[in-house]
């Protein structure tokens, strides 16, 4: 049973928690197994947040350089190159540097116009140095894709909602000018179809991508430290 799809439609279940809260994952799975051991019927669940989807970074090019926003986004990704056998070398991980992956990615495109760069951004981070946006997008050097994965909270400090369900950020990239536009885009074929479509593309290129709050309780953290990434990453850039 998919865990936040049951308690987004049972809003009866601890009323006033978060969805995508330890608390109320807690009281689903009480109800749950009760249930299990009256009926005699084991019931598997699992609370499966969608914060960096695997169709993201398996449909982004090898070679590219990929950038990612602090918090649940960077540790997501970083078990799924470990998940997929793929290396971490061209991943910068943004550990406590909120709103700023994007001008990060940015430098970087610029500085090495022929390579791909690659965004993951969430809308808390987006919002929080939106101006950043206008920067990327009249930004005429280099190829940068920035993806905002949007679930209109601050998952990675306690779920607290964001805005981003009352605005358009695709209209904002629109208005910053970027070269290519996306979004909002919300199924899984829409993902594959678009990052494979804005890969091959030059310039700058915006996507927005709905996903569910929440992630798993059990998600990992980067083994290495901050500064071992960093060094990784700059020795991998400086070879390229």
């Amino acid at each position: 049973m998919d865990g936040y799809s049951l308690l987004h439609a049972w809003r009866d279940l601890a009323p006033n928690a978060p969805r995508h809260s330890a608390r109320a994952r807690e009281a689903l799975i009480r109800v749950l197994t009760q249930y299990a051991d009256s009926v005699g019927t084991p019931v598997t669940l699992f609370f499966d947040g969608a914060g960096a989807p695997k169709d993201v970074p398996k449909n982004i090019s090898t070679d590219s350089i990929v950038v990612a926003t602090t918090g649940m986004i960077s540790r997501e990704l970083y078990e799924q190159r470990n998940q997929m056998n793929q290396s971490r070398e061209n991943d910068f991980l943004t550990v406590g540097s909120m709103g700023h992956a994007s001008q990060i990615a940015l430098g970087i495109a610029k500085a090495n116009p022929s390579k791909k760069v690659v965004c993951i951004d969430g809308d808390g981070a987006a919002l929080m140095h939106l101006g950043g946006m206008a920067i990327v997008g009249t930004n005429t050097t280099g190829n940068l894709l920035h993806i905002v994965l949007n679930n209109a909270s601050h998952d990675s400090v306690g779920g607290q909602p964001t805005v981003a369900n009352k605005i358009s950020l695709t209209a904002i990239a629109k208005g910053c000018c970027y070269k290519n536009v996306e979004g909002p885009i919300k199924s899984k074929s829409e993902i594959i179809k678009l990052i494979r479509k804005l890969d091959q593309i030059k310039g700058m290129r915006f996507a927005e991508i709905f996903v569910k709050s929440g992630s798993r309780a059990d998600l990992g953290r980067p083994k290495e430290s901050p500064l071992h990434n960093k060094e990784i990453f700059i020795v991998k850039l400086r070879n390229r």
